[in-house]
């Protein structure tokens, strides 16, 4: 495939610090594959499958469209694929009921935990997709902490720095959860059974309450 090469995230929007990753990706004929180099992320999407992810209107795709820089694009790989595809869905239910969802189960195992980063990282993750989420369904990018803190307030984008902390952060998930319901984004109050969530989804919350699991406290039985 021609040479191809976009960049998005805190690089692409000009407001990265010394600790921010440089997020690349380029599109392939091969399987889908992430290469990490140090701080550098280069996401390798199969052709067909990011055109499908353009044509369904997923939020990843409403990032790269908003944000992201085109490198180099020989043949208008990118451009054809991605750009002049996408287009927003009506509705991002099924996004905010999953991040809800998965975050109140991250809540029950909290308490249990030994160590608490990784928990950390994916209470964020639900946070920004509940966001993002609902600025698609009203066509504003809210990706970056500065668009956040415009919409939502200096409380809210500062919620999206413990990403990366190691320490017991579950009155920050309360806020969460008040927020989400305060600004009635479509909170769940049902199961995962109602919706018809895809294998990618599905898969990525058991890796998480796996890993999740793996890392709960364990009870010594020996004396």
């Amino acid at each position: 495939m021609t040479s191809n090469l976009l960049i998005y995230g805190s690089q692409a929007r000009g407001d990265s610090h010394k600790n921010s990753d440089v997020d690349l990706l380029s599109l392939t004929e091969k399987e889908s594959h992430k290469i990490i180099q140090g701080k550098v992320n280069l996401s390798l999407y199969n052709v067909d499958k990011m055109k499908q992810m353009s044509i369904d209107g997923t939020l990843f795709v409403y990032h790269l469209v908003s944000e992201g820089v085109i490198l180099t694009d020989d043949n208008n790989i990118l451009r054809e694929n991605i750009f002049d595809i996408f287009s927003l869905r009506d509705s991002y239910s099924k996004e905010i009921a999953f991040s809800c969802l998965l975050l109140k189960e991250i809540d029950n195992k909290y308490k249990n935990l030994k160590t608490y980063t990784y928990a950390n990282s994916k209470i964020v993750w639900c946070l920004r997709t509940v966001i993002a989420a609902w600025g698609a369904e009203n066509h504003i990018p809210l990706f970056s902490a500065d668009s956040i803190e415009n919409k939502f307030g200096k409380d809210i984008s500062q919620l999206l720095s413990f990403k990366h902390s190691p320490k017991d952060n579950r009155k920050k998930i309360i806020e969460i959860l008040n927020f989400i319901e305060q600004h009635s984004i479509n909170f769940n109050k049902s199961s995962f059974d109602k919706y018809n969530f895809d294998e990618g989804l599905l898969k990525f919350r058991e890796q998480v309450l796996h890993n999740l699991d793996f890392n709960c406290k364990t009870i010594n039985s020996f004396y």
